[in-house]
């Protein structure tokens, strides 16, 4: 697992080692450098080089590779865009060399110049960094487009120039890297498409120490990505049984789709749920008994293929005795179908999975998830969410990732929005980037997988966050393995199905015991012994602290002695066996008044104030899109309703609201 930071997170980071670590800027800068002739000389040994170089800090890190390529032995021609007294700071530092020398760099402001250029081995893109905002355009975006022409090695510093670090966009138009070197942390632009194309090879290289800034703590994203070692599940405890690991309820199936019911039903087999009721109508419970056999099945109320309105009620029965429910593979459309996922929503109080014909069933009736029991995992590919959400797919895929916490906060639910690059988010802020899984699994069927495995997960008693983000790690991992056997072309969901047990294998390690219903390893039945209380007796040494009259010590005394309770006797009777800690308190001269709390990303964050107008115009309006989230609606209502509220019906309101009271007992491994 990695920790994701935005281009402003970045920034901070680097204020902090700058002035609470007092790393100079130069120093950081020629960290940095050396990351990347490091990346350039593990690749090729001394050769011709360009490095095209913008006129701030990105720039400076350009000139400091070209620099120290010069001095190992390397033909360096730096190409500086733009007019070169703009650069200043310490990228001013760094081109001073070049300047003083003139004998290897040349500025370049058209195509002809580009062109007139010799080839070169290897080409270096130092034009744009994280902070980029807007388009390329003029030199900028022709100087992209000829580093796309070439035939050699491109290795870009930070990210591709013209990659949104925030949402992995083309602004305009983008280089397309072999290698990138970036530095202290990778960026959610880094692993979300087409960013993640462009960038080619990751590698990500330590510039600084950063020990005690609680900015990446403070971040809000992370990625897992193939055979991480972070990503593991614990060894199950012998004195276990089915009932241990949980009873999954799936809702799945209908005429001429019971292929989805077989594959979800397998695939939460597969991923250890201890018992798998499939309920659905007739035709698809005859070909379940043939095919998984060992689900029980349940036949429900249907007409025509398709579940009856009547099916609810059973289905609400059904689901007592039970710990997860999956609904929605395969169920078909119709007025019945949407009844029936909107009571299981409403009635049932069990962590639910909903994906495919589930998801169409809440399209236009999202009022239904504000009245739900129980927590609720949605698992729509961009199609379905733009369904469910009412925005367009482009207007989606510009930011995924705000969209996906948006609608998450708005709805209070855990969303996965499945895709190349599948992006996990709770009703909290928090958003998990998984970059697993392969184009083989471009194939109907893929998606019921992924609705079994995270429905066996919830069944075992996971997390509805964790189990999203390790369902979602393990059907792509074992997607990866059936394309390396198959073959991605020939291989099927069903494949993935298969390698689902030897991906859990794998991720098994004996250091953690495995969840159950009852908590890790069986926590239930584990004794506990009770926490004995432990008086403090403060001992004045010298002056004491804070010094009160003997009136108001007496009068202090007097309330005490009134407010104890008739047991007090008997309490003190204990106390006497009950061992004492001596806390000294502290010397007057040595309290030291409280200093407040530090916000590390407004006190580090190096964000210049634009100095024309228009600028500020336009950033304030950058600011103002930002802020603003996707979905407002239920926002708007909550804030009306509680301006009618008394004091009182707004302390109750907030009381419900509240999570349960954590159980007594081992809490579960939570992953990351």
């Amino acid at each position: 697992m990695r920790t994701l930071l935005t281009s402003q997170q970045m920034k901070a980071v680097d204020r902090y080692m700058i002035e609470r670590m007092k790393i100079p800027g130069l120093v950081l800068m020629e960290n940095a450098a050396h990351g990347v002739y490091e990346a350039i000389r593990a690749e090729m040994e001394p050769c011709s080089v360009q490095v095209f170089c913008g006129t701030g800090n990105n720039g400076g890190d350009g000139f400091a590779v070209a620099r120290i390529l010069l001095a190992n032995g390397y033909d360096v021609k730096v190409v500086v865009l733009g007019n070169p007294s703009d650069i200043s700071g310490d990228a001013a530092e760094n081109f001073a060399f070049f300047k003083e020398t003139r004998e290897f760099y040349t500025v370049i402001t058209n195509r002809e110049g580009l062109e007139a250029l010799p080839e070169a081995d290897v080409y270096v893109d130092a034009v744009f960094g994280t902070g980029l905002s807007r388009p390329l355009d003029g030199i900028y975006r022709i100087a992209a487009e000829f580093l796309n022409e070439r035939d050699a090695l491109v290795v870009s510093i930070d990210i591709p120039s013209g990659i949104s670090a925030q949402t992995g966009a083309v602004l305009g138009t983008a280089v397309r890297a072999d290698i990138t070197v970036t530095f202290q942390y990778p960026k959610i632009g880094h692993f979300l498409y087409p960013g993640r194309e462009h960038s080619g090879e990751l590698q990500v290289v330590k510039i600084g120490i950063d020990d005690g800034c609680d900015i990446p703590l403070q971040a809000a994203v992370c990625v897992y990505e193939s055979d991480d070692p972070d990503m593991c599940l614990g060894q199950r405890p012998l004195d276990s049984n089915k009932g241990s690991y949980g009873r999954l309820l799936m809702i799945a199936g209908s005429y001429g789709m019971a292929g989805a019911a077989v594959l979800c039903a397998r695939a939460a087999s597969r991923a250890g749920a201890g018992l798998v009721t499939a309920a659905a109508c007739g035709d698809v419970v005859d070909v379940l008994q043939h095919t998984v056999p060992e689900a029980t099945c349940f036949e429900l109320a249907d007409e025509n293929g398709v579940l009856a309105k009547e099916a609810a009620d059973m289905v609400l029965k059904l689901s007592q005795g039970k710990t997860a429910v999956a609904v929605g593979p395969g169920l078909g459309r119709g007025e019945a179908v949407e009844e029936v996922v909107s009571r299981i929503i409403a009635e049932c109080d069990l962590p639910k999975v909903i994906d495919a014909d589930g998801l169409n069933a809440l399209a236009g009736h999202l009022e239904v998830l504000e009245e739900k029991k129980g927590e609720v995992i949605l698992t729509p590919h961009p199609k379905e969410f733009s369904r469910l959400c009412g925005l367009s797919v482009g207007k989606i895929l510009e930011d995924p990732v705000k969209a996906a916490v948006d609608f998450a906060a708005e709805y209070g639910v855990t969303l996965v929005l499945k895709g190349s690059t599948t992006i996990v988010a709770d009703q909290f802020g928090n958003a998990t980037l998984l970059c697993v899984g392969t184009p083989g699994m471009a194939k109907g069927g893929s998606g019921d997988v992924l609705t079994g495995v995270i429905g066996g997960l919830l069944a075992q008693g996971k997390d509805v966050y964790e189990a999203a983000i390790t369902g979602v790690y393990i059907a792509g991992m074992a997607g990866e393995t059936a394309a390396e056997q198959e073959g991605e072309y020939s291989m099927t969901p069903m494949d993935t199905v298969r390698y689902i047990g030897k991906v859990i294998d794998d991720m098994v390690v004996e250091y953690i015991s495995a969840d159950t219903i009852h908590g890790c390893g069986g926590g239930e039945y584990m004794p506990h012994r009770l926490q004995q209380p432990t008086e403090i007796v403060m001992e004045p040494i010298g002056t004491p602290v804070f010094q009160a009259s003997e009136a108001d010590a007496a009068e202090k005394m007097e309330a005490e002695e009134t407010a104890e309770s008739p047991a007090a006797s008997a309490e003190e009777a204990m106390e006497e066996e009950e061992p004492t800690i001596v806390v000294p308190p502290v010397g007057e001269a040595e309290v030291q008044p409280d200093e407040p709390a530090m916000d590390f990303l407004e006190k580090y964050a190096d964000d210049p104030k634009p100095a024309t107008r228009a600028q500020r115009r336009r950033l304030e309006g950058l600011q103002e899109k930002e802020r603003r989230p996707f979905f407002r609606h239920r926002a708007k209502e909550e804030t009306e309703a509680a301006d009618d509220m008394t004091e009182e019906e707004l302390v109750n309101k907030v009381r419900e609201e509240l999570p349960p009271d954590t159980p007594k007992g081992p809490t579960r491994r939570k992953i990351g």
